[in-house]
């Protein structure tokens, strides 16, 4: 066996950090279009939900969380963009939305994609993608708020049945 110059070993160690930096950039990409789907797809959800709702002020909180939704997919399009990914209408949700009362199936998707947070800043942490690591920390930040706004509505519409 040769012996390995300490220059080799610290250049296939960084070659070695550079494909796991490329290999976890691309799982990164792969899950946020995930994210992108979902957050459309209980956008959607939210707001056909607002219309059939017969109190104003629910109709308006479910309202307000469909457009932070909204926004929030922007947010992760343009984080997809960053890492050098493209987003296209193959990664758009041709879901329709239709009205059924069922907010703990919203919940559950937004449970999904709390999980699914955490578990991409991990790979954003570990792979050295750190820019991208501070950026789902505010996405976990604002899951946490969607998850009590969706939680809350749930309870507020059950005790007006």
């Amino acid at each position: 066996m040769a012996k390995q110059s300490l220059i080799d070993r610290w250049v296939e160690e960084l070659s070695s950090d550079s494909k796991s930096q490329e290999e976890s950039r691309e799982k990164l990409i792969e899950t946020l279009k995930e994210d992108l789907r979902d957050e459309l797809i209980l956008a959607a959800e939210l707001e056909i939900e607002a219309n059939h709702l017969i109190y104003e002020h629910l109709a308006k909180e479910a309202r307000r969380l469909s457009r932070e939704k909204q926004q929030l997919a922007k947010t992760i399009e343009k984080l997809i963009m960053d890492l050098g990914g493209t987003v296209d209408n193959q990664d758009r949700p041709t879901h329709v939305a239709e009205p059924d009362g069922h907010f703990r199936d919203i919940l559950k998707l937004e449970n999904e994609l709390g999980e699914r947070f955490v578990e991409q800043l991990i790979i954003a942490e570990d792979g050295g993608l750190h820019e991208a690591a501070s950026v789902l920390i505010k996405f976990r930040e604002v899951h946490y708020q969607h998850q009590e706004g969706i939680e809350g509505l749930i309870m507020k519409i059950n005790t007006t049945l």
